[in-house]
């Protein structure tokens, strides 16, 4: 590490200590209270003192706010990448935006003219081309993640097309107001919580932290769900705790329940399917000689040749029926949190394990 100026011991050994954490996360992008929960437990925490390092201890879950100043200054030192570790509050997130597309199988004929790069292989055809538009089918759920923390963004965008933050009562009904109030309640929407559940606490042994006085909404409805499940209702567990508890991390996490509603597999086989139904393009008759004569004579009298070529009679074109479809779950057959078409709200007791609650 090249050593500045700006920058005394004490911050190379805070910046290094982070950058350790980091580097033994094996994460390519995460976020600084997913690597708290990386640092917990380890036994060579730096405790400084005015002249340097004084002792090292057991890293605890109080040390998180100075632990955070910590990755923050070993990237603004280098040595941990500045987008490995992004800061939503600086602007490092971009918007996320899902583009859907659908388009079936179609084909067309035309005399291929070329640009100046193709023209060898266009004067050496010697027949009428086929042009098609290749078959994209789209998948046939629109899926959302929805995101109480913003800071999720840099680590679910390689996996999800939108994110926002909403909590799951106020979800469901801006969502059920919405579509009655603008689709005459036509769109069949449904919004499912996929986690933190307590079940998923207890199954992945995510460690609980203290909740914090401002974390007291709900309180005896979240003390009732909890307790349900055996944890300790003075506490929550984190969303940030799944980078080191769940194998594969959030990304992981999220690609597991997503993929039962989106078919991975779709774009490799509507390329198998495009190759096979070029195959199936009927064919057509060779140009007429005089063409072929015209084209064998490399760019000569070109615009006589266009003239000539113009008065072919191109055949039509045509579409192609493709048996190819997505393959995913049965929605009717899965629980939701809110299913509009079949008429299912969330009930008493649906509340998040992470804790977000009112004063009780």
């Amino acid at each position: 590490m090249n050593r500045s100026k700006q920058f005394t011991a004490i911050d190379y050994l805070k910046a290094e200590w982070a950058a350790k954490v980091f580097k033994e996360a094996n994460r390519e992008k995460t976020t600084a209270r997913a690597l708290h929960y990386f640092a917990l437990g380890r036994d060579d925490y730096h405790v400084f003192s005015r002249n340097g390092l004084r002792e090292t201890r057991i890293y605890q879950d109080g040390d998180a706010r100075i632990f955070s100043d910590w990755v923050a200054l070993a990237k603004r030192m280098g040595v941990i990448r500045w987008d490995a570790v992004p800061d939503e509050t600086v602007g490092e997130y971009g918007d996320l935006e899902y583009v859907p597309t659908d388009m079936a199988f179609s084909y067309e004929y035309s005399l291929g003219m070329p640009d100046m790069a193709s023209l060898r292989e266009y004067l050496e055809r010697k027949t009428i081309a086929a042009e098609y538009y290749p078959l994209e089918m789209a998948q046939p759920y629109h899926l959302e993640l929805w995101v109480e923390k913003s800071t999720m963004n840099n680590i679910l965008q390689p996996v999800m097309d939108a994110s926002g933050f909403l909590m799951a009562h106020e979800l469901c009904d801006k969502v059920a107001e919405i579509n009655q109030n603008f689709f005459n309640g036509g769109l069949d929407i449904r919004i499912r919580r996929i986690g933190l559940t307590p079940q998923q606490v207890r199954e992945n042994n995510i460690p609980l932290v203290v909740r914090k006085e401002t974390e007291r909404n709900n309180f005896r409805l979240y003390r009732e769900y909890v307790e349900s499940a055996g944890l300790d209702y003075t506490k929550k567990a984190e969303l940030d705790a799944l980078e080191r508890y769940y194998s594969g991390g959030i990304q992981a996490f999220v690609s597991e329940w997503l993929e039962r509603y989106y078919d991975t597999t779709l774009e490799d086989r509507c390329k198998k399917e495009n190759d096979r139904l070029v195959e199936s393009i009927p064919g057509v008759a060779e140009l007429p000689e005089e063409v072929a004569r015209r084209r064998e004579q490399i760019l000569k009298e070109l615009d006589e040749l266009a003239e000539i070529e113009n008065k072919i009679d191109i055949p039509e074109g045509g579409e192609i029926e493709s048996s190819i479809e997505p393959i995913t779950d049965d929605p009717n057959n899965d629980e939701w949190l809110l299913d509009l078409e079949n008429q299912i709200y969330p009930k008493y007791g649906d509340v998040d394990v992470a804790g977000d609650d009112e004063n009780g």
